[in-house]
């Protein structure tokens, strides 16, 4: 499967975004501007800065979600590694498939968050490889920061 055809798929999936847009619906619906109190901020919001402010939230919410989602599943991947460790001596023979299965959980919420973003994971995975071969040739695969 390609990685663009793969990030579409996990759309079919997505059902997360579902509920969050039928509560930001249901918010719209019955906005009235005293619900909206800023009182830290000594005034109201005009029902625009509102629905602002609202579509921030939502676009916050739906990016967040599968990043928590990928957090997650990395911590379960963990999980198999600290007990191939503790219990199983250092071999990973028992759990190579419940590795492979997190690691497809991992990549759903990395998809997912990708497409939150408006990005193609090929585009990602494209630019990360320019990236480590120009770190190669200069000599600066090893290091601290982003852009060197």
């Amino acid at each position: 499967m390609k990685i663009d055809d793969y990030q579409n798929e996990t759309n079919a999936t997505a059902i997360y975004t579902n509920g969050l847009s039928e509560l930001t619906e249901k918010i719209r619906g019955g906005l009235s501007i005293a619900q909206w109190d800023y009182a830290e901020y000594g005034s109201n919001p005009t029902v625009d800065e509102a629905y602002e402010a609202l579509a921030k939230l939502e676009s916050y919410l739906t990016r967040v979600y599968p990043l928590m989602e990928m957090i997650g599943e990395v911590g379960e991947v963990a999980e198999h590694f600290k007990k191939v460790m503790r219990d199983d001596g250092f071999d990973f023979s028992s759990r190579t498939e419940s590795i492979k299965k997190e690691m497809g959980d991992v990549s759903y919420g990395w998809a997912q968050l990708a497409e939150r973003f408006g990005w193609n994971c090929s585009e990602i995975l494209q630019d990360n490889i320019y990236k480590l071969r120009d770190r190669l040739s200069r000599d600066a695969i090893k290091g601290d920061g982003d852009n060197r």
